[in-house]
């Protein structure tokens, strides 16, 4: 009878979350209305804020004393892959992103190809980078390497700066604005 009891107390609050969550199902709170909010008719964004995060890794490797030598990046812990075909002998990884603004922990992970082995170098920023909506946030690091092709200097580290989109794009775009209005 006890077992009985139980297998519809159960059953009863299987019911009852159902119902609850089904019930609740086209309801979210204003915090998460950013991540869980689409328009119906998405906007064109402006071209001056298609990359708001860029990332430069330079000297990575070269036909000499860095062949096969490769980079990783992290963003928030996650891997980003490159939307390009990656050589042997790539020398400048760009990766160009367009991301919400906010704080981020931009990391990377330099590989190099020592003896019979490979070593890997973190290279890491100073602190959280900060991405804003209406700059262009670039992080850069150049690495410097010994004869063998392994860093000069570890732990490796980025440099951050921010930028103003060009007012040239932006002068262009009010141009074609100004140009639709008179037709």
């Amino acid at each position: 009878m006890n077992t009985y009891h139980r297998f519809f107390a159960f059953v009863a609050l299987v019911i009852v979350t159902g119902l609850t969550f089904s019930c609740a199902g086209g309801r979210i709170t204003v915090d998460q209305s950013y991540q869980q909010l689409s328009p119906v008719k998405p906007l064109e964004l402006p071209e001056q804020i298609h990359d708001n995060l860029v990332v430069v890794l330079d000297n990575v490797a070269n036909e000499t004393d860095s062949y096969k030598n490769y980079v990783e990046l992290y963003i928030n812990d996650k891997k980003i892959e490159p939307n390009w075909l990656v050589t042997n002998v790539q020398d400048k990884y760009v990766y160009r992103l367009r991301v919400r603004p906010g704080y981020y922990d931009v990391r990377a992970k330099y590989y190099a190809y020592v003896g019979w082995g490979e070593d890997d170098y973190e290279i890491k920023s100073h602190k959280l980078v900060r991405v804003q909506h209406d700059k262009r946030t670039v992080v850069e690091c150049y690495i410097t390497k010994n004869p063998n092709g392994t860093p000069v200097n570890t732990p490796l580290y980025f440099e951050t700066r921010t930028e103003e989109y060009s007012k040239t794009s932006t002068a262009k775009t009010k141009a074609i604005h100004r140009g639709r209005r008179r037709r």
